[in-house]
């Protein structure tokens, strides 16, 4: 469905307890770092009615979720 809107996964990490070098936060299970085209395109991948539907099968299956939005340079 992201490719609807122009969007990809970059990397899907799954680390191990090794990788992690400092943190006060619970190590999360899975780190996903997707790309959009543009602003817009993120905004109507979010607003998607079919996404919007099974939103809540994330929402069971998912203890916490931490978006970071950035720019490539």
């Amino acid at each position: 469905m992201m490719q609807k809107y122009n969007g990809k996964i970059i990397q899907r990490i799954r680390p191990t307890a090794d990788a992690f070098i400092s943190g006060d936060e619970k190590k999360p299970y899975e780190i996903h770092f997707m790309s959009f085209d543009s602003q817009s395109d993120l905004d109507a991948y979010l607003k998607d009615d079919t996404r919007l539907k099974y939103v809540h099968l994330k929402g069971e299956s998912v203890e916490t979720m931490l978006l970071v939005k950035a720019e490539k340079m």
